[in-house]
């Protein structure tokens, strides 16, 4: 728990200057869209279609399920700081409480949110309901708690929005007009496929988040061209056992 300083104040007076930010990190974003990669097939949404082809590789597929194997084997606890108040112990085992009053487990949760390891970036809507038998909880006190957090598939997030100034994400883009069934959700779509998600709405879940970058920097990135190089070779190689060496097609 933070802890205030005691500090008398002086006598002197402080110079005139300004509280907020004069200046901006830099990301590269034009009409919410981030330019920061150079190659297009590594920039997002196009490189949906890389990561997915990338995650069929052997070598790439086994490193990603080991780190989300260790992911998942971490426990996962709720507990008080120390010397912690009659209050504060009480709001620790009502977040307990919450982390297993939803409608999946949430074992499940962190094998989605472990998607950013691919993408990424990963993102979560909060979905809260009052704690009622009748709803579907396990307490009946009427409280507010979590009756799910849903991953947002990264194939349905078109882009991240952004404040005027182009300092903050203010929210997150998902258009659903890939959807092999637009009728599911004719219930949420106004006139069109897409849903603006306000931040407060959702968490993010990011890998090397350089520059504040709301889409990470996913781990394959750094491996793309050995895979895309190796992957040739081994198309070529193929086709050479395939036509019992004699030649390769030019």
């Amino acid at each position: 728990m933070a802890e205030d300083l005691d500090l008398q104040k002086g006598d002197s007076t402080p110079p005139r200057l300004r509280m907020g930010e004069t200046s901006t990190v830099g990301l590269k974003v034009s009409n919410d869209r981030i330019y920061e990669e150079m190659k297009s097939e590594l920039r997002w949404p196009q490189v949906i279609t890389t990561y997915k082809q990338m995650g069929y590789d052997a070598t790439i597929a086994s490193a990603i399920g080991l780190f989300e194997m260790m992911i998942a084997r971490v426990d996962w606890d709720v507990e008080a700081p120390l010397d912690a108040t009659e209050e504060q112990k009480k709001k620790a085992k009502f977040i307990a409480q919450c982390k297993d009053d939803m409608e999946h487990t949430w074992m499940n949760f962190i094998q989605e949110v472990s998607s950013y390891l691919t993408y990424g970036f990963s993102v979560h809507e909060k979905v809260y309901r009052r704690r009622l038998k009748a709803d579907g909880s396990k307490y009946d006190d009427g409280l507010i708690g979590w009756k799910k957090l849903p991953v947002r598939s990264q194939d349905t997030i078109e882009k991240f929005l952004f404040s005027n100034d182009g300092r903050d994400v203010v929210g997150v883009q998902q258009d659903l007009s890939a959807s092999y069934d637009l009728n599911r959700f004719r219930n949420i779509l106004a006139s069109s496929n897409k849903i603006e998600i306000p931040r407060k709405k959702f968490m993010l879940f990011r890998t090397n988040p350089k520059r504040n970058n709301p889409e990470g920097n996913s781990p394959l990135k750094k491996c793309y061209f050995a895979w895309k190089y190796r992957s040739t070779i081994e198309e070529q190689e193929a086709i050479g056992i395939s036509r019992d060496m004699v030649g390769m097609p030019v």
